[in-house]
């Protein structure tokens, strides 16, 4: 049998290599996308079970709230007496700290080492300048 020196022929096991890439691209995918599709749906689930479970926990948190309000009115003072706030003032809306808050604030800042007066003149302070640095000492 003659061939012809100008026809170029693909050898059988290179037609059967490329016909099983491509059944392998496709089974790999499939594998994939099923693997994808799982994992959604267990996130899915999971989400709905947290969900659940903050809807739970804040109906109980109503609930303990109506009772505590509900334990609130049988103590309630007599009719006669009343507790109420003195009468706002009148003017711009300030916030007034209390003794104890303004206490606090302070104590939080010291601890901080937070400084709320500082003056324009005052310059930052590097923590890792010393008394020696000198920028311009090579200038001079």
């Amino acid at each position: 049998m003659q061939t012809n020196p100008d026809q170029v022929r693909v050898p059988v096991p290179l037609k059967v290599l490329w016909k099983w890439t491509g059944v392998s691209t496709a089974l790999h995918v499939l594998g994939i996308g099923a693997l994808c599709g799982l994992s959604y749906m267990n996130h899915q689930k999971a989400e709905a079970a947290r969900q659940a479970k903050a809807a739970a926990e804040d109906a109980a948190l109503k609930k303990k709230e109506a009772e505590d309000a509900a334990k609130a009115a049988t103590n309630a003072p007599p009719v006669g007496v009343t507790n109420a706030p003195a009468a706002p003032p009148s003017g711009p809306l300030t916030a007034v700290p209390t003794p104890a808050t303004t206490n606090r604030q302070a104590e939080a800042e010291k601890a901080l080492g937070i400084d709320k007066i500082a003056k324009p003149g005052d310059l930052p302070k590097s923590p890792f300048s010393s008394k020696n640095d000198d920028l311009l000492k090579d200038l001079k």
